[in-house]
């Protein structure tokens, strides 16, 4: 892999293990972080890169040249996409660029934000090819969210003049909690919503003017009812006779609600 000499040794031996550990989705997701400024209070403490990562909390990250040494604690294990948040943010506070990296790590051509992913399209039924099965019942959410964007995170791609293709999306989400019980079940259906608003909102955000005025109509005729669901769902919810799994759910479904809130 050929990096830039000019970088600090701590980065080029990082980069060097994120290559051999991480997966390009969440290498890729990290970058988005990054550049989205979710990373803040980077700094070295002792021969570690530590920093805080926003996402549905606060997570503390700390990078080393050994795996050993490298840490997270949200709830996936291994390596996240927080820490190639903190990796990106670091190199690019220290000289490097950050952008080269990201093609290097990836396999990409130059680099631009509407081009990070696979551009994987979804075929009709809304699975791409290649995906793997959902986690299950017992994963936590922070799972099901990692799993969603794996699998789904690239559909925006298609909706150059239409959300059409993320309705498909949106049944499959809901349809892998079909067999859940009742009150677990519409949580996480809340959640597969918020994740395909935010697929609406990434092609709205990225789109030319002409694309923008027809996603608009398509937004208003699609959107509307998805989050008229999401209302009609959150207004059924009983936190008070909540517990165990459905506790745990809606904490991050607040979690995530306050973070797209903030997010400009």
């Amino acid at each position: 892999m050929g990096t830039d000499s000019r970088v600090n040794p701590f980065f080029m031996d990082m980069e060097a293990m994120i290559s051999k550990y991480m997966r390009p989705d969440a290498i890729r997701r990290g970058w988005d972080y990054s550049s989205r400024g979710k990373v803040a209070a980077v700094r070295m403490v002792g021969s570690k890169l530590a920093a805080v990562v926003s996402g549905s909390h606060d997570y503390m990250v700390m990078l080393g040249t050994r795996h050993d040494d490298c840490s997270c604690d949200c709830p996936v294990s291994g390596w996240c996409k927080h820490m190639a948040a903190v990796f990106f943010k670091g190199l690019q506070e220290n000289g490097g660029d950050a952008e080269r990296a990201l093609e290097r790590l990836t396999g990409g051509g130059p680099v631009t934000i509407s081009r990070i992913g696979s551009n994987a399209e979804p075929s009709s039924s809304g699975r791409p090819s290649g995906q793997t099965s959902s986690p299950g019942e017992e994963a936590s959410p922070e799972e099901w969210l990692e799993w969603m964007d794996r699998s789904y995170g690239e559909t925006w791609h298609g909706c150059k003049h239409t959300l059409h293709p993320l309705q498909p999306v949106l049944s499959a989400l809901k349809g892998s909690a079909r067999d859940w019980p009742k009150p677990l079940q519409k949580l996480h259906w809340m959640a597969s919503i918020l994740f395909v608003l935010e697929q609406a909102e990434r092609a709205l955000r990225l789109a030319d003017a002409f694309s923008r005025y027809y996603q608009e109509m398509s937004f208003t005729r699609m959107a509307e009812p998805w989050v008229d669901h999401f209302y009609a769902l959150a207004g059924e919810l009983e936190p008070s006779l909540m517990k165990g799994r459905q506790l745990e759910w809606l904490d991050f479904l607040t979690g995530l609600l306050r973070e797209r809130g903030a997010d400009t």
